[in-house]
């Protein structure tokens, strides 16, 4: 039986990247390889005892269940979540990749009534996207800086993570707190730019959620702009619209 640890299920506007204000619904699976400094969902690093599924679409009630869940279970459940206007299947975290043969074998249960499926990715397990990404239709990478996630040097593999996508499928976003490294942005940008391979770039000014982050100045996210376009043709800067407008 295949199982997945399990945040949350549910349906929402995407608040982030380039699909901001689109309604999806959404899968928030379980476990991470990283701690990043910003982490907006701390609670998804490790699976909680019970996850919670939306009882409606767009719905403020919850209902609970043991972790983890079978996928035939975690099917039915997202099935009444494709409701006339969901654009797309929203596999988030944590970090979906972790569990990427899970995922595989929940999309294979969903079979035709599955939506275009959209990964948001820390980008870091090249090895566990390469079996999955077939399935992937639109992605988005989160570059993680050294100097503002504080999880070491990850560029390698978000270039490795990119290069298994055709052009224009994924787009990259980048976290910024104050006083991030110029100079590390730029390498990112070039590197990443090289490939030819994203759609975009957002530039994230980081929702302060933790004590000691701080949002980025005005001119710093001016700095970052200009030097990402350079190397991108469409840069632009948006921050968690989901936080302003207080949904999940």
């Amino acid at each position: 039986m295949d199982l997945l640890h399990v945040c949350e299920c549910f349906s929402s506007f995407q608040g982030e990247g380039l699909r901001v204000g689109r309604p999806q619904a959404f899968l928030r699976l379980a476990g991470c390889n990283l701690d990043c400094r910003y982490c907006d969902t701390p609670g998804a690093r490790a699976a909680p005892l019970r996850s919670r599924l939306q009882e409606e679409p767009f719905s403020p009630s919850f209902k609970e269940a043991d972790n983890p869940l079978p996928v035939e279970l975690l099917a039915r459940e997202l099935r009444r979540h494709l409701v006339p206007g969901i654009t797309s299947l929203a596999l988030t975290g944590g970090e979906p990749l972790m569990q990427a043969e899970g995922v595989a074998a929940l999309l294979e249960e969903l079979g035709d009534a599955c939506p275009p499926v959209y990964l948001e990715s820390n980008a870091t397990l090249p090895e566990r996207l390469e079996g999955l990404v077939g399935d992937i239709d639109s992605a988005c990478l989160d570059v993680k800086l050294e100097s503002v996630a504080g999880c070491g040097r990850q560029l390698e593999n978000h270039l490795a993570c990119l290069a298994l996508f055709p052009p224009a499928r994924a787009f990259l976003k980048i976290v910024l707190t104050r006083g991030f490294d110029a100079e590390e942005l730029e390498e990112a940008a070039l590197e990443l730019g090289a490939l030819g391979r994203a759609r975009g770039l957002v530039l994230q000014p980081v929702t302060p959620l933790r004590e000691g982050v701080e949002r980025p100045s005005l001119s710093e996210l001016w700095e970052a702009f200009r030097i990402c376009s350079r190397y991108f043709e469409d840069v632009r800067v948006i921050p968690q619209t989901h936080q302003l407008m207080g949904i999940p």
